[in-house]
């Protein structure tokens, strides 16, 4: 039972700061909880980001890049908390920092796409989007399974006007991930946009026989 606790804490960490009433006593517990387990394992770099995504989430913030930094010292390749780090830094306003340290890992590891991928968001961030297109293109091309890494490459290309591409880049997602729901809904309204009415109808009824009660079909 403590198990099941600790990962519904690990899940809930965001609905516990939001509020809970009556049951925020208990969901306290089971975070208390999470909070011990991922301490007795401190050794471990996931450990580490776990209580950096805890304390930033109910605004322990001092503690957070330490966290971060020590994730880091005990798995260097450990991507996940670089980005968080990088994404921490610039949140605080230390974008110089955050873009060395993301600089950094990308000549690392360029190789990584989701440190490709963080670099294209934060060049967008930035209002560079043009020069965002060949990380968000990397990333897609290094993992081509990740539905997230496609699918923003397609919104990006798209709010750069390249609508034809966008549309390819969603084809693509879509052959491997029919019931991707994001990737149908934005190809539908690109062909619209686009004048292709035949080819948005033809995803349209697809998508109402998969998906029959989705509200976007009201």
């Amino acid at each position: 039972m403590k198990a099941v606790r600790i990962a519904a804490a690990r899940e809930l960490l965001g609905a516990a700061r939001d509020g809970l009433g009556n049951t925020r006593g208990n969901w306290s517990v089971a975070i208390g909880e999470y909070e011990t387990v991922q301490k007795s394992l401190a050794e471990r770099a996931e450990a580490n980001l776990n209580l950096a995504m805890l304390y930033q989430a109910s605004g322990r913030s001092a503690e957070v890049e330490g966290l971060l930094r020590t994730a880091l010292k005990r798995d260097p390749d450990f991507y996940p908390a670089l980005v968080t780090l990088v994404q921490w830094l610039e949140a605080a306003g230390r974008g110089q920092e955050a873009q060395a340290l993301l600089d950094q890992g990308l000549k690392d590891h360029p190789e990584a796409a989701l440190l490709q991928h963080s670099h294209g968001l934060a060049l967008i961030r930035a209002g560079r989007t043009a020069q965002a297109m060949p990380a968000l293109l990397r990333a897609a091309r290094l993992e081509p399974q990740n539905a997230q890494y496609g699918y923003v490459l397609a919104v990006a290309l798209h709010d750069s006007g390249k609508v034809d591409e966008a549309c390819l880049e969603l084809e693509r997602l879509l052959k491997e991930q029919p019931a991707n729901r994001n990737a149908r809904l934005s190809l539908i309204q690109y062909y619209l946009e686009n004048g292709q009415e035949p080819k948005a109808q033809v995803l349209l009824q697809g998508w109402k026989k998969m998906n029959m009660g989705d509200p976007a079909l009201k």
